[in-house]
């Protein structure tokens, strides 16, 4: 709570640094609550690598790793490199 507390006053301050030397904080009837949220937790293995999943059930957003092909990335680069090529000549 003490690190939520300075978080704020560092807020309220602005700019881009900030020095406390001293903060008075008083805290009483300190609670929590947890939040439950439909979260799905899955990995899968590729190219015997393992690789992590997570889908959160309430926004259907999906975040993880995932293992990325040289050769379309290669590929990628190279198609781009060569239009740009191309644009260039028939620029001139």
């Amino acid at each position: 709570a003490k690190h939520i507390a300075y978080n704020w006053i560092r807020r309220d301050i602005g700019g881009d640094t900030q020095r406390i030397n001293h903060a008075d904080i008083k805290l009483s009837d300190e609670t929590f609550k947890h939040i439950l949220l439909p979260v799905y937790i899955s990995s899968y293995k590729y190219n015997g690598k393992e690789f992590h999943f997570y889908i959160n059930g309430q926004t259907g957003t999906l975040s993880g790793t995932r293992p990325y092909s040289f050769w379309k990335i290669f590929f990628l680069v190279l198609f781009i490199i060569v239009v740009i090529v191309l644009i260039a000549i028939f620029a001139q």
